[in-house]
């Protein structure tokens, strides 16, 4: 006859686990600035009416107290060198102010010109860093 082993069974205990539920959380819906492309830039200048705008020494045809510009499509993570110069008119005089503006892909450039009548001086303000230059002529 075959013989028979008894084993004892297991006396060990392990703890349960528990872990805490998994909870969703909407994420906060994102808000992206419309109509811009990002590769292109977007420069917008307020200015008086009667003054004008040059690119790269092309002067530029649009009229207004508002303009905007779009650049061509840049490459992301490039930075870029726009020279602009502005001219305005005044009791026979050319003022102008040039500046060496910055721009990156995507990105929107507030620029103010202001005529100071008392000074007799034409600025240029930018809402990005901007390398400038003054003169009159």
């Amino acid at each position: 006859m075959g013989s028979y082993y008894y084993s004892a069974p297991a006396t060990s205990y392990a703890q349960p686990m528990y872990s805490q539920p998994q909870v969703y959380v909407p994420a906060a819906p994102v808000v992206t600035a419309p109509a811009q492309p990002a590769e292109k830039a977007l420069l917008v200048f307020h200015l008086p009416e009667d003054a004008e705008i040059y690119f790269f020494e092309q002067k530029m045809a649009l009229e207004g107290a508002t303009r905007t510009f779009n650049s061509p499509a840049l490459e992301a993570g490039q930075a870029y060198a726009y020279p602009i110069r502005v001219e305005l008119q005044r009791d026979g005089k050319t003022y102008e102010t040039s500046v060496q503006q910055q721009v990156h892909s995507g990105q929107r450039i507030e620029l103010t010109v202001q005529f100071d009548e008392a000074a007799g001086q034409l600025s240029l303000k930018a809402g990005a860093p901007v390398s400038s230059t003054v003169a009159q002529r």
